[in-house]
């Protein structure tokens, strides 16, 4: 988990600082740190999603008509259950 936090900061700031001491162009760094950041971004909504319901299996991130928000729902939208009760 602290590595999803944490990777968007080394994205944006530790790949230009690690790679301007070889004076890389900036056009470079970008072309670095663009696609690691579409990557990140990728790899963070997919393992969103996988989070689901333990009753009928839907996603904890979806609402009704199939609307995603960025943060989980206390109850699920299809069977109603307490999604904050926690693994014991």
């Amino acid at each position: 988990m602290i590595a999803l936090v944490l990777a968007p900061f080394a994205i944006m700031w530790g790949v230009p600082l690690l790679l301007m001491p070889f004076d890389v162009p900036f056009e470079t760094v970008m072309a670095v740190v663009f696609p690691l950041a579409i990557a990140w971004l990728i790899i963070g909504s997919v393992g969103g999603f996988l989070i689901a319901c333990r009753k009928c299996g839907r996603s904890v991130f979806l609402r009704r008509f199939m609307l995603s928000t960025p943060w989980p729902a206390r109850t699920c939208s299809k069977c109603g259950s307490d999604l904050t009760v926690t693994l014991g």
